[in-house]
């Protein structure tokens, strides 16, 4: 009976060695603590699925070897043992590579986003300084046309006082004339005041006329800077488009 002992004990010790060998060695690969990067996750899960493997192989040795030996429950109940032993370094292995990879993953999706909002802010950004561009070129656009429009205006309104002081000169000229010279000069100048009748009567008809016609330019004008602003709307808004 000592003898049967001694051997289901050195039987035990071979098996202990083949069961938990590759569980110990995978525990030396990557005991608690070590996996920190992707790439050591990925060899962990790896190393942890082939030593599941390699274990479940050895186990059904064991328990098939059990059956032909003496003590056979003793040799399954240790070959169980062993087998739990293994079992438990693999899945500490398998849940710390996981944990890591889920913390790998939640870090990398918070900083995509953190990525995507700062990529927002910055158009954004860009699309609001476009538009402050585009609005103080329109305003600039506007305040030229103003000014030549202005300009116009005031040109015509002195053009009317322009040719009246033109021709009250020729009329003070004329009367000068009238006043120095003799009948024939007289008769000149009755001529003269004719002409200068007409001169104004042609002088205030074109003056409706240009004021006529300012009106009519002012109008287009308007219209064509209407036009200006919507298309600068237009531009600087465009509307939506259809997906």
């Amino acid at each position: 009976m000592a003898s049967v002992l001694l051997l289901a004990g050195v039987v035990d010790a071979r098996a202990d060695d083949d069961l938990v060998g590759s569980a110990a060695r995978l525990e030396a690969a990557y005991p608690a603590g070590s996996i920190s990067t992707r790439a050591s996750a990925e060899s962990a899960l790896a190393a942890a699925a082939q030593t599941d493997q390699e274990t479940e192989r050895r186990y059904d040795t064991e328990r098939a070897e059990c059956l032909h030996r003496f003590l056979v429950n003793r040799c399954l109940d240790g070959a169980r043992r062993r087998l739990v032993v293994a079992q438990r370094v693999i899945l500490r292995v398998q849940v710390e590579a996981h944990d890591w990879q889920r913390a790998d993953d939640a870090a990398g999706r918070q900083q995509r986003r953190a990525e995507e909002g700062a990529d927002r802010e910055r158009d954004a950004a860009a699309q609001a300084s476009k538009e402050r561009e585009a609005r103080a070129a329109a305003d600039d656009r506007a305040g030229d046309a103003a000014r030549r429009q202005a300009d116009s205006r005031r040109q015509e309104a002195e053009q009317p006082a322009n040719r009246a002081r033109f021709a009250q000169r020729q009329e003070n000229h004329a009367a000068d004339q009238a006043r120095a010279g003799s009948a024939q000069a007289a008769a000149t100048r009755a001529d003269n005041v004719q002409k200068l009748a007409e001169k104004r009567d042609l002088a205030a008809q074109h003056a409706q006329q240009v004021a006529a016609d300012r009106k009519v330019n002012e109008a287009r004008r308007e219209e064509r800077r209407k036009s200006l602003a919507a298309d600068e709307q237009r531009r600087t808004h465009p509307p939506p488009q259809d997906d």
